[in-house]
């Protein structure tokens, strides 16, 4: 008795010990090269210090143009271009690697004609396929199917005209989602299907192409544009944030980048020397091989590495309470203590104690709780997540000040996120324009683009103040200077002292009439006679010199008048030809001064 249950101890110690599950490690590289043992798919770990070849091409075989791991590491889907047709591609799905060497599945049929297979990915669970074809009109078509169905049985989710390209899909952590890029011209945006077709964009980028776009087993997107710029993205949208670049260097040219196994770092591919790996901080580390390949051929995949738990950590991790995190709307990001750690619907074993949980999703508002998990707990939560929307201002021109609600929320153009759903009183502003004050509803679940043109405002007409100049009035006064003062005031003085004279005389002629008296008659001849020689007598020559001065001076002033008065009108008429054609401008704009969409 004592010996058998020692040994199912010890087998259950054993079985525990041995056991095989996915390590929360970076995993490891599988990359397809030339080198010194041939042309083949080659396994390396993210140091590039243990590097072994895990499979070979047939004869017919010529190149791996894209590959693509299954959660589990078990699986590896090639999309491999046969020898003598760069054209005809086929399906490959290999087995176990390295373990049982290269053990084939899935459609072996060569796909060539009117929809030719350019790339295909894995789904996580290793059950599915997308896979993109070009189609009879040019076009491209994006498709998914069950990893043991042939390509007849896909089911078509998008397609892109003639002009565009689909590259590099990628399924989500659930198998559910698609992510892919689609380039048109010189400009690249990043989509996301569902298995019923709808599609929803997540990004633009005017100007560039994007050549890979990678889905996290985390949730995270990670992408690299056509100049080796890499970005990394919520899975539901929101701005990118820019890890590093990897230009054209000694170790070639970006093509595929992909994520390691825990998100923590990229891989990127390089035609035709090598393969980089970029940190979240921007840190690069490039690999060469040291001589021993030829050529690298920029196509690589990330799977994890299997490792064995011991009985104890198990027993361990059993013990750990038990978070389950789901939302409404489903898919939201849910951060633990900081960290990202997935999307919604989400299950995790963490510590005994407190944690801090932050659910937030792109038109919600953000759902934050702190939670106190005991030994063996498992607790499950719903965050019901507030439906917001974002707004987004652009002005004619740009540049112009925004206030929503009266408060200042930056120059056009501009986004705001994570708005209530209600009317909002947006007004935008520019210096030498009309402002424009209008209400706008932020509808939720949805981004509200608000176009505004602004009015240019009529110019003013000028008046003679405004280019320094004055209109001068006419002389009506005697306006000689000086010596015509002194003549004018001794003129007034003779007038003075003619009245006064005069005056006199009259009293003394009073008192002549009434008293007869000596001093009467004295008095009135003496005011006379002061009268007489006090009476002002002007002279012709003095009166004409006066008004020819006041002719010259009033002739003077027509003259500037008349200079000012045409000036003002030269002004004037370019200022009314400027308005009519700012008239003209907001005629054509009235109909577009506010368009919402």
């Amino acid at each position: 008795m004592r010996w058998s249950v020692f040994i199912v101890c010890l087998l259950v110690v054993l079985g525990g010990w041995m056991r095989e599950d996915v390590s929360a490690s970076e995993g490891e590289i599988l990359f397809f090269a030339e080198g010194e043992d041939g042309r083949g798919i080659y396994a390396m770990d993210f140091g590039g210090e243990h590097v072994r070849k895990v499979g070979a091409l047939s004869e017919r075989e010529a190149v791996v143009t894209s590959m693509s791991a299954s959660r589990d590491g078990k699986k590896l889907l090639c999309v491999v271009a046969m020898e003598g047709c760069s054209e005809t591609r086929k399906l490959v799905i290999k087995a176990a690697l390295p373990r049982s060497g290269m053990e084939r599945y899935g459609d072996e049929r060569e796909i060539s004609g009117t929809e030719t297979l350019r790339t295909a990915v894995l789904s996580p669970e290793g059950e599915r396929v997308a896979w993109v074809g070009k189609a009879a009109d040019g076009g491209m078509d994006l498709w998914v199917k069950d990893a043991g169905a042939t390509l007849e049985g896909s089911k078509h989710l998008v397609y892109c005209e003639r002009g565009s390209q689909i590259w590099s899909p990628s399924f989500d952590p659930q198998s559910v989602r698609i992510v892919y890029a689609i380039n048109s011209g010189e400009s690249g945006r990043i989509e996301v299907v569902n298995p019923k077709g709808e599609v929803t964009p997540l990004h633009r980028m005017d100007g560039e192409r994007i050549v890979s776009v990678d889905w996290s087993f985390r949730g995270g997107l990670v992408f690299m544009s056509a100049r080796g710029r890499i970005f990394t993205m919520r899975s539901d949208g929101g701005p990118p944030k820019t890890v590093g670049a990897l230009h054209k260097t000694e170790i070639g040219h970006p093509r595929v980048v992909r994520w390691s196994w825990d998100a923590t770092r990229c891989v990127v591919g390089c035609f035709p020397h090598g393969v980089a790996t970029i940190t979240g901080g921007g840190s690069i580390e490039k690999w060469t091989g040291d001589g021993k390949f030829s050529k690298l051929y920029g196509t690589v995949a990330v799977r994890p590495v299997p490792v064995k738990k011991d009985l104890a950590s198990e027993m361990r991790q059993r013990a750990m309470p038990e978070l389950v995190v789901d939302s409404v709307p489903s898919g939201a990001r849910v951060t633990l203590d900081g960290k990202v750690r997935g999307n919604t619907p989400f299950r995790t074993r963490l510590e005994i104690g407190s944690h801090r949980i932050k659910v937030e999703k792109v038109f919600c508002a953000d759902w934050e709780r702190t939670l106190y998990l005991s030994r063996g707990e498992k607790k499950r939560i719903v965050a019901e997540l507030e439906k917001r929307g974002n707004l987004r201002v652009s002005s004619e021109p740009p540049g112009a000040s925004l206030f929503v609600d009266g408060v200042f929320a930056g120059l056009t153009s501009v986004t705001l996120e994570s708005l209530p759903p209600e009317p909002r009183i947006i007004e935008v502003a520019c210096e030498g324009w009309e402002p424009m004050r209008d209400m706008v509803s932020v509808e939720p679940g949805r981004t509200t683009e608000v176009d505004v043109a602004l009015r240019k405002p009529l110019l003013p007409l000028l008046r003679a103040e405004d280019i320094g100049r004055t209109v001068k009035p006419y002389v009506t006064m005697p306006v000689g200077g000086l010596g015509v003062a002194k003549k004018t005031l001794k003129k007034r003085m003779r007038w003075g002292m003619f009245y006064g004279g005069l005056s006199m005389g009259l009293m003394g002629a009073k008192f002549v009439y009434e008293k007869a008296d000596g001093k009467g008659i004295s008095l009135c001849v003496g005011g006379l006679i002061c009268a007489f020689v006090a009476y002002p007598r002007e002279k012709e020559g003095e009166r004409a010199e006066i008004l020819r001065a006041m002719r010259d001076q009033n002739a003077e002033i027509r003259q500037y008048n008349a200079e000012t008065e045409l000036l003002l009108k030269t002004r004037n008429a370019a200022i009314e030809a400027e308005n009519r054609e700012i008239e003209a401008y907001n005629r054509e704009r009235a109909g577009k001064r506010m368009e919402v969409r």
